[in-house]
């Protein structure tokens, strides 16, 4: 039997409250062996870990220092190769364009497979800075695939020039058993009041 795909995650933060989707995508595929790359680790008890955890500021001073001095040469952290390596990971996945563009060097020093998730400012925000653009070019070509929450980042990411067969709509993932439903009726005047949020 074929030991399962094992993908190492990379995250500014593991995880705020706001990006309870990261956590879900990897919930939800109990068939996948998930290992965390973090500069810091936050909201534990909201998102438990689901499986081996690397978080930068957790290490002595002098490790993070390291880290710190190789990613300036190298443009990746060694702790993503920790990872992997302790692994055996076949896939890295970046979550934000900006952490793509952070750590694709890793391709140098490891045959991995690159996903890179897309979740909105990190394309609108810069899309017309030409320095900007220089880096999404370099991540295009040297990664292998781009995952977008919906059509419309689909366009904005391959007008900025990535290939179309490299970029793939990925619905955010909600768990609809969390949501309890309450029976909701007019007001006696027959107003409906709707929040949108």
């Amino acid at each position: 039997m074929d030991s399962p795909l094992t993908v190492v995650h990379y995250l500014f933060k593991f995880l705020p409250s706001s990006q309870s989707w990261i956590y879900n995508q990897m919930a939800f595929s109990s068939e996948i062996n998930h290992v965390v790359v973090a500069k810091r680790l936050d909201n534990e008890t909201i998102f438990p870990a689901l499986g081996p955890q690397y978080i930068l500021y957790d290490r002595p001073w002098h490790k993070i220092a390291y880290q710190k001095f190789k990613h300036k040469r190298q443009q990746f952290f060694p702790l993503c190769l920790e990872a992997i390596d302790d692994h055996d990971a076949s896939i890295f996945h970046s979550h934000g364009g900006e952490y793509g563009i952070r750590e694709m060097n890793l391709k140098q020093y490891r045959d991995i497979f690159h996903i890179v998730s897309f979740y909105g400012a990190d394309i609108w925000l810069n899309e017309k800075d030409p320095e900007w653009q220089r880096k999404y070019q370099d991540l295009f070509l040297n990664s292998d695939l781009f995952m977008v929450e919906g059509n419309a980042m689909r366009n904005k990411v391959m007008e900025l020039g990535c290939p179309a067969d490299k970029v793939k709509v990925h619905h955010l993932g909600v768990d609809l058993d969390k949501i309890k439903f309450a029976p909701r009726a007019p007001d006696r005047d027959g107003t409906v009041k709707v929040l949108l949020a």
